[in-house]
């Protein structure tokens, strides 16, 4: 997920379509290439972005992405419905989701544009993930 302070959001999710992909690293490049989605193989991954806005102010309140198989919906879900009920830190949200999900999020309540001193971004603990945040002008 990318927000800028005008409210301007992205929420995305990739997949290797298969545990590490095709297995083989790319030469000299140091990643893994994806495999190909192909019927009657497995089972592709869900795939959950969220992104909440209002239309009528024309602003951002809720990025967040899941993943974790069947449990991609949910670990998309609890957080962003947490955040917008205004419960409890977003941390505590993706902490809560279950195994195997794993989630990322990136609040903010009084929306974007406004006041980005009220945002907050947060990854479950228990994955890889990266959350930061710029205040800066």
């Amino acid at each position: 997920m990318v927000v800028d302070r005008d409210g301007g959001a992205v929420s995305c999710n990739f997949s290797m379509n298969n545990l590490f992909g095709t297995g083989r690293m790319v030469p000299g490049m140091g990643f893994l290439l994806a495999a190909a989605p192909r019927p009657g193989g497995i089972t592709p991954p869900l795939l959950s972005p969220v992104l909440v806005s209002n239309a009528n102010i024309k602003a951002f309140r809720y990025a967040g992405a899941g993943s974790g198989q069947e449990d991609a919906p949910l670990a998309a879900a609890l957080p962003a419905a947490q955040a917008l009920a205004r419960r409890g830190s977003l941390a505590e949200a993706l902490a809560a989701v279950p195994e195997p999900g794993r989630g990322a999020a990136l609040a903010c309540p009084d929306y974007l544009p406004g006041n980005v001193a009220t945002c907050q971004a947060a990854v479950d603990p228990r994955g890889g993930g990266l959350a930061l945040m710029g205040r800066g002008n």
